[in-house]
């Protein structure tokens, strides 16, 4: 095999590429990864199996498939690691991720986040998982950490995810709402099933809780390319 290539969960986005390429619709890219080294004969380490194993139950929520990010292939790479006890393993691995008692706002949203290049400048989607929206937005320095993170990466739209450990999901456009054009925020709003958050957020924010749980990342990113690449 070679050694480069594209391994995409998002959709075909009609990249060049010279090497290995796959395209499928996955809930965790640790599944694809997982699929070409069972179909290149690579022999797995136990603890390479379980580097791999931890962010497909993570990814798929457990592998459960009534969330809407869990799909027959992550089944069937998670079942080819020959991990034991699955329950046991997601709840370790998402106790970690939720441990964000000692990260500032700045820490989290570095943490993880998925970033392209459109027409209006540099967009970013910061994926924010433990706290419900109301501990977020208490956060100290809430503010002057976001400021500083959308100086720091040269940020022109800042699109915050958050989702709390109970699940409960929220969208926040932090900064470049003048480019979120009333279409947009239409179809998120109908895809995403927002509702305007009623507590306290900064004046400058666009805040919305979300209803549509089976709508993660992966469903945001596309959505906003399409708008902001016009």
């Amino acid at each position: 095999r070679p050694s480069s290539g594209i391994n995409a969960e998002y959709g075909d986005e009609k990249k060049q590429c010279t090497g290995y390429r796959r395209v499928e619709r996955v809930g965790s890219c640790a599944t694809l990864v997982t699929a070409l080294f069972q179909s290149s004969n690579v022999e797995l380490s136990e603890e390479m199996r379980l580097f791999l194993a931890a962010p497909i139950v993570l990814d798929t929520v457990n592998l459960d498939v009534s969330k809407g990010r869990c799909f027959q292939l992550d089944i069937d790479m998670f079942k080819f690691l020959s991990v034991k006890d699955k329950d046991s393993l997601f709840k370790k691995v998402e106790k970690a991720k939720t441990n964000i008692a000692n990260l500032s706002v700045y820490d989290l949203l570095r943490k993880d986040y998925k970033t392209f290049s459109s027409t209006v400048g540099h967009i970013y989607i910061a994926s924010i998982f433990g706290p419900s929206i109301d501990e977020f937005l208490r956060m100290n320095e809430l503010q002057a950490d976001t400021d500083r993170f959308i100086r720091d990466y040269k940020v022109d739209v800042l699109v915050i995810m958050v989702r709390s450990d109970k699940f409960d999901l929220a969208l926040i456009v932090a900064h470049g709402c003048e480019y979120m054009k009333n279409d947009c925020l239409a179809d998120l709003t109908a895809k995403l099933q927002l509702t305007k958050y009623t507590g306290d957020s900064p004046d400058n924010w666009l805040v919305f809780n979300q209803l549509n749980v089976k709508c993660s990342r992966k469903v945001v990113l596309p959505l906003l390319k399409s708008w902001l690449e016009i």
